[in-house]
Order: C-alpha cells, then structure tokens, then sequence
C-alpha cells in the first residue's frame, strides 16, 4: 500500500494522547504520517484527543499531492476551534424557507393557461411530513414554516394567502421545448436533463406521443429558469396546497373519494409511463387545475438551513418502491 488511515474516538470526558505503531508494511523511512483532523504532519505517531473528541492519522509514501495538501489545509481551519467552544446539548438547526412570492408582478387578468386563485384571509393549512425515524414528539425533522419555532414533522396554521395565479396544467415537454427552442438555454452539466427525451441526434427531441406528458428530469433550478423565462416563478408550498384543496378542507384535489386515484405502479425495471396532463378532468381542483396528484411531483418552496438546501415536492407520482419498508 502507498498510503493508509487510522481513525480514533475519544470516548472519555478527559484528554487522551495516544500513540500508534504501524505495521512493516505501513512505515518506514520514506513513509509521512499526518494528524488528518487537525491538518499537520506529525513528527511521531501520537495524537492529542479532546474528551470525547475524535483523531485520525494519515500515512502515505512520499509528501501529499495538491488535493492532500488542500485536504489538509482545510481540516486545520475547520478544527482551529476546540469542540469544548461548542454547546453539548442538541439543538434543532433553524431553518428558512425561500421566499419568492415577491419575485413577480400581479397581473389584472390571468395569463392564457393560468387560473387565479382568489386570497384567502383564514385559510387553513394542514401538513404532514413523511419521515419513518422522527423524535418521540415528531420535532427537529422535516420542515420549518416561517411562524414555526423549529422543524416539526406536523404543520397546522391558520393563514392570510394573498390572490395569485397558477397554471391549469403541469409544464408539458411541450411547453419546455418550446421554451428550449426560444431561450436557446443549455445547462452547465447536461447529466439526466430531460433523460426520457430522444438524445439521437445529440440534442434532446420530444419522443413521437409524448408532447402532452409532464416533462421530468428537469432540476429545481432550470425549472427556475423556465419559469423566469416567462415572468413566472413557481408556487409556494402553501399556494400549491391551496390551488390543490380549496377551502373546505378536502383530502384531494376532487374531494375525499380515493378510488379516484390513480393507479401505483410499484418497482420495476423501467420508469413507469406518465399520464397527460389532461387526461383526468375528474380529478381537478375546486379551482380547476389539472393532473395535481399521481403523475408527477412537483416542486414549491426551497428549504435552508446552516448545511443544507432541499426542495417541498407536492403531489404524488405513480410510481411507489415497494421493495422496503423504509418507502
């Protein structure tokens, strides 16, 4: 071996200084060891732990390349600060939730394809996460909304939803070719962008029949892009609900019957074939926008936290892994 790692845990509420001795195949005169929490070479083999802290030794043949150096370089910054400078108890990481209702200007009429959603000053909001493994009182996981304290799994509010618009169907292949065809747009890394189109010729065709099927395969930023390209933005998570449930409270978009739902397909080889966007009339909401459940997912509203970005995804697809318990 050229090179080899030891990582150590301090278990202990004190300091340990521990020493290792590699063996013959792992040291010798040419080999270099480095302390690869702390970033820095060690002149022997004995690490300074903090109490229940953590160490890990680097050995290698011969001085780190530039991405060893860098390595190195950044662990030295991230543990300038001893652990002891930091809160033992647990905390929720805080989070935010992106806010782009205010990114578009109100029109007097909706736009063609858009229906307007009238404003609300009680509405009420009613959500739940889907995580297997919460805390006993379901808070810390899944999202936090901006009247909340900290992630909880169960939302309920009541809330002010001001008038907006939203379009009757779900962005078809389509609309998005067209929209390649006038925006002249290309992502920076093509990998999986549009991966159900035809990618013959190079470039990606709609597929023969598939013009009126939602367009998959698009990530949260270019479905940005689309919708800025037009002067849209996409839904909150809050306005999704709403265009999908009305005021009364329903369960789906078309009221409380589940046999309305669309057919599951559960694991399988290949990706199970999308409806079109119209062909569910029976299924629209009060305010009559289309194909909201059991075809695709859909994005709203971004989530932030100190580490970490996702995506509220609304609706369903009709697709289930049914492999695992964990789905």
């Amino acid at each position: 071996a050229d090179e080899t790692a030891w990582f150590l845990v301090n278990r202990r509420n004190a300091s340990a200084t521990p020493s290792l001795k590699p063996a013959a195949d792992v040291s010798g005169g040419d080999w270099t060891y480095y302390d690869c929490y702390r970033g820095e070479e060690l002149a022997d083999i004995t690490l300074n732990l903090e109490p229940l802290g953590v160490g890990c030794v680097w050995g290698r043949k011969g001085a780190p390349d530039a991405d060893g150096t860098a390595f190195l370089k950044t662990m030295a910054n991230l543990s300038a600060t001893p652990l002891s400078a930091f809160r033992r108890e647990w905390r929720y990481t805080q989070q935010t939730i992106v806010d782009e209702t205010n990114t578009t200007t109100p029109l007097a009429e909706p736009s063609a394809g858009m229906v307007r959603i009238p404003a609300a000053n009680s509405y009420h909001f009613v959500v739940s996460g889907v995580e297997i493994e919460t805390l006993p009182d379901d808070v810390g996981v899944d999202v936090q909304y901006p009247w909340e304290s900290y992630p909880r799994r169960a939302h309920d509010q009541t809330l002010a939803v001001p008038a907006f618009d939203v379009d009757v169907f779900p962005v078809t292949n389509a609309n998005y070719s067209a929209y390649l065809e006038a925006s002249k747009y290309v992502p920076t890394d093509a990998r999986n962008w549009l991966a159900t189109w035809d990618w013959t010729s190079g470039a990606p065709v709609v597929r023969d029949g598939a013009e009126d099927l939602p367009v998959v395969h698009v990530s949260l930023a270019e479905a940005r892009a689309f919708c800025g390209f037009y002067g849209k933005r996409l839904p909150s998570d809050v306005e999704w609900q709403r265009a999908a449930q009305g005021d009364d409270g329903r369960t789906y978009p078309w009221g409380d019957d589940a046999s309305l739902l669309p057919a599951v397909v559960g694991d399988q080889t290949d990706t199970p074939p999308r409806a079109r966007v119209d062909a569910r009339a029976d299924t629209a909401s009060p305010f009559g926008v289309r194909d909201l459940v059991g075809n695709v997912w859909q994005y709203t509203s971004e989530t932030r936290d100190a580490h970490t970005r996702a995506v509220l995804v609304r609706g369903s697809a009709n697709y289930s892994p049914d492999a695992s318990d964990w789905y």
